[in-house]
């Protein structure tokens, strides 16, 4: 048997920046907006320049609060062998699923729950197999 020294390309990572804005104490973050909002010079003629004030005062207070957080995620690829008929009979295998489950585990449940899961274990095979040989 051969053996092929063929490494996998590496997984694509993309940087992602969130704010836990769920940890937030409401109180005190709308006591801190109140203060920050009244800091803002109020003769200002200039509207963008007052927006950008208030950008700047709400994003501090933000920064506080809930700050930025960054972190690097690797994205799935979906494999190349699959598609939308696995997916609908996947979507439906769990559905049957389900109802074999909530209703007392009935034998005609389990029996199109089980006949399913063959349908499903056959789409793949087959996807992977043209997959392989095209």
């Amino acid at each position: 048997m051969a053996s092929l020294c063929i490494k996998k390309p590496p997984t694509p990572k993309i940087s992602v920046s969130t704010r836990r804005l769920k940890t937030i104490d409401i109180h005190k973050f709308c006591e801190d907006v109140t203060l920050q909002l009244s800091s803002i010079p109020t003769g200002v003629s200039d509207l963008d320049s007052y927006v950008t004030a208030f950008e700047n005062n709400l994003r501090n207070v933000m920064d506080v609060h809930a700050p930025v957080k960054t972190y690097t995620k690797k994205l799935n690829s979906i494999s190349p062998w699959f598609n939308d008929d696995i997916h609908s009979a996947r979507k439906l295998r769990r559905q049957l699923e389900r109802k074999w489950r909530q209703k007392g585990k009935l034998e005609v449940c389990r029996q199109e729950y089980c006949k399913q899961r063959g349908v499903v274990a056959t789409l793949i095979r087959q996807a992977k197999v043209l997959l392989l040989l095209n």
